[in-house]
């Protein structure tokens, strides 16, 4: 079984370093990476920055600061995330919260303006796994907060395109339903603000992360912003469609060096088929991967679509249509370097992996571009994410009622059931008791059959009957009364695991931000995040095992 490189990755593992560097650790190498990468953006990235922020209240100081230090120099921590529903699973606003921390360490310790930065993945076209999101519900169970599904099956439109219908406010209602804390109204008041009827996804999760992490300055991306087309995508696009089986084959290699290594491979690499996604329909339309023909000449497809396209008709839309195109996983870290002095990218577990995959095409693309990567289409610095599980004073209370240390929850179901210790402890000693009434009923008959008195025989039977009567009521009461505390610990401890390990799975990607939120407030709740994203990311800094592990936040 192939082994996962992330693990390995965290672990130092040696092995790891060829396929990407652990820069992150060195001192050294994180100075040179913050004071060698040249600062400086284009007016059209500075003017979709200021588009995507537009919403919602619009910018703060901290955010215009920011936004002016980066316009004179600064580098970027970017970070990024699909934009789903009130921002999907909490890993998102984890991811904001690293970036903001690992952008706030690396300038204290290079003594250079560094920047947050996160960009809004509004190309992707995955609804169905954007389209819901859960609270921990009052019973133990999960509320689903879901937008309608597809009838039709999957339409293939960027989150950037989809626009938030009436349904969106009966959404909100039961989201709000779901919520206990004293800020709960205040949050929802800023949700509101951003998911409203006619705004689209990207825009709401988009105004909605700036607004949540406005006093710490971060920057929010969208590069579908509405009348914004990058110079550095559709440079991209076009390196990546026309050469599209050479960077297949430069990738496979990387896979099979990934295999050998005894790895996993995250983004399997299928021949011919490009990194570009085309929209036939237009870019609010559908979107499909482009598949390049085995020979020059030959036609276009698409990937689950049927039809096809010469290869002039393609050139022509890159030229004259880019925004008809739109980034895959593997792609998107290219045009995110172009656009912007990166200078480390906070990535998830499984992001990390498909950075192992990266290196060479940065190279084919370096080397395709020449002049326009302008000798900065260089991989960043790669940086974890922090991890978090956070506790609120409702599971700590709950916790408490069941005596466990929340270091013990996922024992805690094995501790439940009919056979309670005690209950078996005392079942064993009344049967003892049982076995001893035997002998004592054996001498009493006994006795009287010696002194010839059928009375004192009648009398030892009844007390028989009535001690064996008295030991099966009170064993029956035992566990009557354990059966009943069972069934209460057992909604207790559903209760504890919706809100800390709901589904048996991590806590951070399964449920929203609201929930927690709601506890503590907007303000109060981006700031705990962050403080504790910058405990972890100087833990990180110094190699110490433990920065990578899920640190427990209490709210």
């Amino acid at each position: 079984m192939a082994d996962s490189f992330t693990a390995a990755w965290l672990a130092a593992e040696a092995r790891t370093n060829s396929f990407l560097p652990d820069t992150f650790r060195d001192p050294r190498a994180r100075l040179e990476r913050v004071r060698t990468r040249r600062g400086g953006v284009s007016a059209e990235v500075l003017g979709c920055i200021a588009r995507t922020m537009a919403t919602g209240h619009g910018m703060s100081e901290a955010q215009r600061s920011t936004l002016s230090r980066l316009e004179a120099g600064a580098v970027a921590v970017v970070t990024g995330q699909q934009a789903g529903l009130f921002l999907g699973p909490l890993y998102t606003v984890h991811k904001a919260a690293s970036a903001i921390a690992w952008a706030r360490r690396l300038e204290a310790e290079s003594g250079r303006a560094v920047v947050p930065v996160f960009w809004l993945q509004s190309e992707d076209a995955d609804y169905e796994e954007v389209r819901t999101t859960f609270a921990p519900g009052r019973e133990g169970d999960l509320v689903a907060l879901a937008l309608e599904a597809e009838e039709d099956g999957p339409r293939r439109v960027s989150l950037a395109h989809r626009v938030l219908g009436a349904e969106i406010d009966a959404v909100l209602a039961e989201a709000e339903a779901s919520l206990g804390g004293a800020q709960a109204e205040e949050v929802m008041a800023v949700v509101r603000r951003h998911y409203r009827v006619g705004a689209t996804l990207a825009q709401a999760a988009g105004g909605l992360v700036a607004e949540l992490f406005r006093e710490a300055g971060l920057l929010v991306l969208d590069p579908r912003a509405e009348g914004v087309v990058l110079g550095a995508a559709k440079r991209v696009h076009r390196v990546s469609v026309l050469n599209a089986r050479a960077i297949g084959q430069v990738l496979h290699a990387r896979a099979r060096e990934l295999e050998r290594a005894g790895f996993e491979v995250q983004v399997p690499i299928r021949a011919g088929l490009s990194l570009s996604c085309f929209h036939p329909e237009g870019e609010t339309g559908p979107r499909y991967r482009l598949i390049t023909p085995e020979a020059a000449g030959e036609a276009w497809t698409l990937a689950g679509r049927e039809g096809d396209f010469a290869e002039e008709a393609i050139r022509d839309q890159l030229e004259q249509e880019p925004r008809r195109f739109t980034t895959t996983a593997l792609l998107r870290p290219i045009i995110e370097d172009l656009a912007l002095p990166t200078v480390a990218y906070v990535a998830g577990p499984g992001e990390l992996a498909y950075w192992a995959e990266l290196a060479p095409l940065y190279a084919l693309m370096r080397e395709a571009l020449g002049a326009e990567a302008d000798g900065e289409l260089v991989m960043p610095m790669v940086v974890p994410r922090a991890r978090f599980r956070l506790v609120t004073a409702t599971a700590r209370r709950l916790a408490e009622g069941l005596g466990v240390d929340l270091a013990e929850l996922g024992t805690l179901r094995a501790r439940l059931g009919h056979e309670r210790p005690e209950v078996a402890a005392l079942e064993a000693r009344c049967s003892a008791a049982r076995s001893a009434l035997d002998e004592v009923l054996d001498e009493a008959l006994a006795v009287a059959e010696v002194v010839a008195d059928p009375g004192l025989a009648k009398a030892a039977r009844r007390a028989d009957e009535q001690a064996r009567h008295g030991i099966d009521r009170l064993v029956e009461r035992a566990r009557a009364k354990a059966l009943e505390r069972d069934e209460g610990e057992r909604a207790k401890v559903a209760r504890l695991e919706s809100l800390l390990a709901p589904r048996g799975e991590p806590q951070e990607r399964v449920l929203c931000f609201l929930p927690f939120a709601a506890q503590v407030g907007v303000e109060r709740f981006a700031s705990v995040l962050i403080a504790h994203a910058e405990a972890q990311c100087e833990a990180a800094m110094r190699g110490e095992a433990a920065a990578f592990g899920v640190h427990e936040v209490a709210l």
